[in-house]
């Protein structure tokens, strides 16, 4: 640990510009002595600690870090970067290139390849990628909460090994335990979902990770299945039965969209509006029966209805609704 905190794309950077600009080697000594980020280690095991991750890092991202050995000093080691085999082509980004990256890269700021986006930020700029005066991106991209059973979904992927879950069904809301072999995980409309096979429905399935309640277990042994080179997920979404109805109340002449896709609609009783504690406004409204597949969709086009369409059911409908509408997602509300 350090006194004071150096962000680590920072440190990395001056470490790799130290050491490929050295003509000697550089020892752990100087390191921690001159070298930004390294100089208030509370310890020479906080800063061997700091240290040999750091040289990891670096290694991973291909920057090839040497150890050398001083001859006369042989217990002496110090370290330089190969320039040879790290020299590469000079990167010349136009502005908008590098906006690229740095949006690309907070795409995942808050999501579980975190680390893999500020690693890549890391080498194009040790790379003489012209990014530290670069400005924040204009926009941020939100692909929807990731989770820790994103992370296990995903590690399994790479492993390919075996996941069990116990998931909520969209049609029935019942629970029940999955095996499945994941194959992809894909974002939809801020949602994220695992395609892969499942191994009791012997048939491809899809699962939103949304609907994934406790945590995901790996089973079995690394290399467990080969990946079909075959399915494409659009097909797979368009066949998938993740399908639900969804239970809509709307005020008379208001909501024309949304009665458009009902392929219900039903006129609204009195009872009916106590039980589900709709105000008087909706005593001449409708009830709408609408199939559909992307929750979030349908509840941003309720919401923008403001108090003139209220989501019944599914209850991830409602809430979807009801975080939207708090959230003030919406700007302004739809009369036709």
């Amino acid at each position: 640990m350090t006194k004071k905190s150096t962000p680590p794309p920072e440190r990395l950077i001056n470490l790799v510009i130290g050491l490929a600009s050295s003509r000697i080697p550089v020892t752990r000594a100087v390191i921690r002595k001159s070298y930004l980020g390294y100089q208030h280690s509370v310890s020479e095991e906080a800063f061997e600690r700091l240290f040999e991750r750091d040289k990891d890092m670096l290694r991973s991202i291909g920057i090839p870090i040497i150890t050398v050995t001083n001859p006369i000093h042989e217990d002496e080691v110090g370290y330089l970067i190969d320039t040879d085999a790290y020299e590469l082509p000079p990167i010349q980004l136009t502005p908008e290139q590098t906006e690229i990256a740095l949006l690309a890269a907070s795409l995942w700021r808050e999501a579980s390849f975190q680390e893999a986006a500020e690693r890549g930020v890391t080498k194009l700029r040790a790379s003489g990628a012209a990014i530290s005066g670069m400005r924040p991106p204009p926009i941020s991209i939100r692909t929807g909460a990731t989770s820790p059973n994103f992370s296990k979904i995903f590690a399994a992927i790479q492993a390919r090994r075996v996941v069990e879950f116990s998931y909520r069904a969209a049609s029935t809301g019942r629970e029940g335990v999955r095996e499945i072999q994941p194959w992809q995980l894909f974002g939809r409309s801020g949602v994220w979902y695992v395609v892969g096979f499942d191994l009791e429905r012997e048939n491809r399935r899809m699962f939103r990770l949304d609907r994934i309640n406790g945590t995901v277990k790996l089973r079995g042994n690394e290399q467990a299945f080969e990946v079909p080179t075959d399915f494409e997920v659009e097909k797979l979404w368009e066949s998938s039965d993740e399908e639900i109805t969804a239970q809509i109340a709307v005020v008379a002449n208001k909501g024309q969209p949304l009665r458009n896709r009902a392929q219900q609609v039903s006129e609204l009783s009195r009872e009916q509006c106590r039980e589900y504690l709709l105000p008087s406004t909706f005593l001449d409204g409708d009830m709408l029966m609408i199939s559909v597949r992307d929750v979030n969709t349908l509840a941003r086009t309720i919401a923008s209805f403001g108090d003139s369409v209220v989501a019944i059911a599914p209850r991830e409908l409602r809430t979807e609704v009801k975080r939207l509408l708090i959230a003030g997602s919406v700007l302004g509300k739809s009369d036709v």
